[in-house]
């Protein structure tokens, strides 16, 4: 995954906003290009990365400083599967 993600950001200068594993061995990637508003979601695993979509327009959004924590609790007891 590091291999595929270096070769992006030098070939298609795009930024990494974010990963995160669904397994030791999948995982997702968004991509995003500021320089052209575009942006991609990619599903990776061990034998091939998938586009799962692109889309122009890209818009980021920050939390608002200030902003009241959350009400509910997120539960994060992730099994492996």
């Amino acid at each position: 995954m590091t291999e595929m993600m270096g070769a992006l950001t030098v070939d298609y200068a795009v930024h990494i906003a974010m990963t995160f594993e669904e397994t030791p061995i999948t995982g997702i990637v968004i991509l995003q290009n500021p320089d052209t508003l575009t942006a991609a979601v990619l599903y990776i695993n061990a034998e091939r990365t998938c586009l799962i979509f692109s889309g122009l327009n890209l818009q980021v959004f920050d939390r608002p400083e200030g902003m009241a924590p959350a009400k509910e609790e997120v539960q994060q007891d992730f099994k492996e599967s």
